[in-house]
């Protein structure tokens, strides 16, 4: 019982300190718009974890503009544009695009096309 009670006592305090490390660590605005959407959590639930993801969100580009240029570098993309014609590195990269434009939403209808265009293409 006692050990339970102690590693709890050490959770939060765990999420406390992490918690302040990160609101000291940014700037005053990232600092307020984070608070803002930790509002209405309850404190208990709140600590470093749910700050870093709550500001990472907020500092994720997903803005039109940004969605464009991902999807035109996507559909426009040279494996030969990497130096040593990477494999790996191409796959990395495509692989992270297709992330960003799948959590966002904005995957394009035609995307195993453009996938399929630029592997023949190599």
């Amino acid at each position: 019982m006692f050990v339970l009670i102690y590693e709890k006592e050490y959770h939060i305090q765990n999420l406390e300190l992490s918690n302040l490390f990160l609101e000291q660590s940014c700037q005053d605005e990232l600092k307020k718009k984070v608070l803002e959407n930790m509002i209405n959590i309850p404190g208990l639930e709140q600590g470093g974890s749910l700050f870093f993801k709550i500001m990472m969100n907020i500092m994720t580009s997903n803005s039109e503009e940004a969605i464009c240029t991902l999807t035109s570098k996507l559909s426009t993309f040279k494996i030969m544009r990497i130096q040593g014609e990477n494999i790996n590195k191409a796959a990395s990269q495509l692989c992270g695009a297709y992330r960003c434009l799948l959590i966002s939403e904005k995957l394009p209808h035609d995307i195993s096309d453009c996938l399929i265009n630029v592997f023949s293409n190599t």
